[in-house]
C-alpha cells in the first residue's frame, strides 16, 4: 500500500468556509471523477482543520487548513 499525503492551504482572501465548501463539493468530486485516479486510489480521505478546537491549545495552530489522504491498493 502507498499513501499519499498533501497539505492544502486556502487561496489569501478565501474564507475558512468557501475553502472548506469548494474542496468538499467541488474539487473532492472532481478528482474522484479522473478515471486513473479511480484506478489507483482505493480510498481518499479530506481532513479539514477545526482550529476552534484547538484556540486554547499551546502550539496547535497549523498554517495549513486541511489535509488530503490518498491511499492505494496493496502493491504486489
Amino acid at each position: 500500500m502507498i499513501k499519499v499525503s498533501v497539505l492544502l492551504k486556502r487561496k489569501p482572501g478565501m474564507s475558512p468556509a468557501e475553502f472548506y465548501r469548494y474542496w468538499k463539493d467541488v474539487h473532492g468530486p472532481l478528482v474522484l471523477g479522473v478515471p486513473e485516479v479511480i484506478r489507483h486510489v482505493r480510498k481518499y480521505v479530506q481532513c479539514h482543520s477545526i482550529a476552534e478546537a484547538f484556540s486554547d491549545t499551546p502550539g496547535a495552530a497549523s498554517p495549513f487548513d486541511g489535509i488530503a489522504v490518498g491511499r492505494t491498493s496493496q502493491v504486489r
